[in-house]
């Protein structure tokens, strides 16, 4: 992969990505293996927006949690080589009330409110 030769063993990246209501921010930390690149991490932070958000606090995250982190994630089919981004697009494209329910594994009867 004529990528690896490019950096060191660890790459940083900030990519924002914006749909009709919302700009987010994913943090995401490859680590370069011999022959691939792999994720470590990765936190994804999103907030709201509108006609009135200033070009000042557009971009500034500083006061928002991550809605998702990789670390947290227990997902048994991503890979290292994928970002964990493309769960939360699709989510965002689904309907919530199409959606099963989530339940919380301490508490298997109990569903996380929608």
């Amino acid at each position: 992969m004529a990528l690896l030769k490019h950096f060191d063993k660890t790459l940083s990246i900030s990519v924002y990505l914006q749909d009709e209501k919302h700009l987010y921010r994913v943090d995401s930390v490859l680590n370069k293996q011999s022959d691939r690149i792999i994720f470590t991490d990765e936190k994804i932070y999103q907030k709201p927006i509108n006609p009135k958000t200033t070009r000042n606090k557009l971009l500034h995250f500083d006061d928002s949690m991550p809605i998702d982190e990789r670390s947290k994630t227990n997902n048994p089919y991503l890979k290292d080589v994928d970002s964990i981004f493309s769960g939360v697009l699709n989510k965002a494209s689904i309907p919530d009330d199409s959606l099963p329910p989530v339940y919380d594994q301490r508490q298997p009867n109990r569903a996380f409110p929608k």
